[in-house]
């Protein structure tokens, strides 16, 4: 699917990707000419890679533009691997921040994402230098995708940070600059009458009939700090719902179109301390007109419904 665009790109000097990364990294403050005012892409929030269980949590977003196949993007992030002081080592995706195939930040990040024409890796040599308190990367890539087949094929596309050992640290989604549907304003589902208080914004943005949520959620139930309950249908549950209101009951989970089984049942979250950030990946059968104006609706520990937010 397509997107419109917020702002048409300015047309951009070319750089050389290993000059335009060094001078980042000398300067990242300086206003340097390959930091970009209107952007083709943007990153969702950062999440740990899937696998990753180390202490670094890496912050920061991504954003860049598309000239021919040609991708040009700044990330400035926080949490990167202080190992990485001097620069990466000779260990392959040491230090690295690249575009990888997967269009989830829930499982494999698989490999670096290049297509077309190109052959070769192209993110071989992008590699970030630990600044500290603020890391700036700078790189132009050519990926052999346009912008047009990067809407309508690709994106959202995985981009991942590497530490010193070239092992995945964090994990973001790289989405067309355009502003995807977000739940917020959350109530109490209309017939909870408990203490929790929810509270925090869903984003999702829709590709094809794939809807990818990123979720910041306050006042869970702490009962959620181990996960859901597998033997408990909708066990810290969170769920587009059929229902196109949050005062009234809000139906069953909604799918619709080729996804004859419900396709919600292992989407939940994992509370600590009442809060949880993270992502979700599910194929509803739905374009995201039919998902516009649903309830989203969050649940206990122990299945039942606890709060609501209409996805606007």
């Amino acid at each position: 699917q397509t997107r419109a665009r917020a702002a048409r790109r300015r047309p951009m000097a070319r750089t050389p990707l290993r000059v335009l990364v060094a001078a980042a990294l000398a300067a990242p403050a300086a206003g340097m000419g390959y930091s970009v005012d209107m952007t083709d892409f943007e990153s969702t929030t950062f999440v740990p890679y899937y696998t990753y269980d180390g202490n670094l949590t890496v912050t920061g977003a991504v954003s860049g533009t598309v000239e021919g196949t040609t991708v040009t993007l700044t990330a400035t992030l926080s949490g990167t691997d202080p190992m990485c002081d001097a620069g990466p080592s000779a260990t392959p995706n040491s230090c690295g921040a690249h575009f990888h195939f997967a269009r989830t930040c829930s499982g494999d990040g698989l490999g670096h994402f290049f297509t077309g024409s190109v052959t070769e890796d192209p993110w071989i040599p992008v590699a970030y230098t630990h600044m500290g308190d603020t890391t700036v990367v700078g790189a132009t890539v050519d990926v052999g995708a346009t912008l047009a087949t990067l809407e309508s094929d690709w994106f959202p596309l995985a981009f991942l940070i590497h530490g010193f050992d070239g092992g995945r640290l964090a994990c973001a989604l790289l989405v067309s600059e355009y502003v995807a549907p977000i739940a917020s304003g959350f109530v109490p589902y209309f017939n909870y009458a408990g203490d929790l208080e929810v509270s925090g914004m869903l984003t999702v943005s829709t590709v094809g009939t794939t809807q990818m949520g990123t979720y910041s959620f306050e006042g869970l139930d702490p009962a959620c700090s181990g996960g859901a309950d597998a033997g408990t249908p909708n066990s810290c549950g969170i769920h587009i719902h059929e229902a196109k209101t949050c005062i009234a009951d809000g139906l069953g989970h909604y799918f619709t179109g080729t996804v004859t089984e419900d396709p919600w049942t292992m989407t939940s979250y994992v509370a600590t301390d009442g809060m949880a950030e993270g992502t979700f990946t599910v194929d509803t059968g739905a374009t995201e007109e039919e998902i516009l104006g649903r309830a989203f609706v969050v649940h206990a520990y122990d299945g039942s419904r606890i709060a609501c937010a209409v996805i606007q």
